[in-house]
């Protein structure tokens, strides 16, 4: 399910009088734009579970492949409301939305080395193009979640496209009469996206 659903979508455009189909209609249309919208933001916007050991980089982040919405285990140890993060490790707020190890001066326990001809001694999980100084397993929820950027966004071309399927007006003139002018693009565009940057899921090796 989208962050967004028909009912807001309904409101956001004024709280036309809508059909049952419509309402349902408008709900798959809203899924559809939210895994279009997470393409070009190569991630996901409605977070999803998501398991993966990432390298711990020099600078205590967690180079995880996505943003970390929240924490479910972290090297196998449950993490929720009962049993909180380790005092070592930060979850940095949106934009960042990733696990960074603070303890910089009392690394974390390495995983047992493995020997690499052409680099020596390296813990598991480290990357030749980075100083990793370690590997951690970590399950959590992948994804940006409900932000109102991303909100906006999709009630804003939800609007655009339903209205484009749905909208027969025409303007008349003396005796004649013509179509409206046409609606923008039902795809996302580079200027519809640009407000967006700091939500692309750009490479985390920092």
């Amino acid at each position: 399910m989208a962050i967004v659903d028909s009912t807001r979508l309904n409101r956001f455009l004024s709280s036309p009088k809508w059909r049952d189909d419509q309402f349902e209609e408008a709900d798959d249309l809203l899924d559809e734009l939210e895994q279009q919208l997470g393409d070009q933001l190569a991630t996901y916007v409605t977070p999803v579970p998501y398991a993966e050991t990432c390298t711990v980089l020099q600078s205590g982040l967690l180079a995880t492949r996505h943003p970390v919405h929240s924490v479910t285990t972290l090297n196998g140890v449950p993490v929720d409301n009962t049993h909180p993060l380790p005092a070592s490790w930060t979850l940095l707020p949106v934009p960042e939305s990733r696990l960074r190890w603070i303890d910089l001066g009392n690394f974390p326990p390495l995983t047992l080395p493995q020997f690499n001809l052409m680099t020596g001694w390296s813990p598991v999980g480290t990357v030749p193009r980075v100083d990793g100084i370690g590997a951690v397993a970590i399950n959590y929820l992948a994804g940006w979640g409900n932000l109102p950027a991303l909100r906006k966004a999709l009630l804003t071309k939800a609007g655009i496209v339903f209205l484009n399927r749905h909208d027969d007006s025409v303007i008349a003139r003396n005796l004649d009469s013509q179509e409206p002018p046409p609606l923008p693009t039902e795809n996302w565009t580079t200027a519809e996206l640009a407000p967006l940057g700091v939500y692309r899921n750009l490479t985390a090796w920092k």
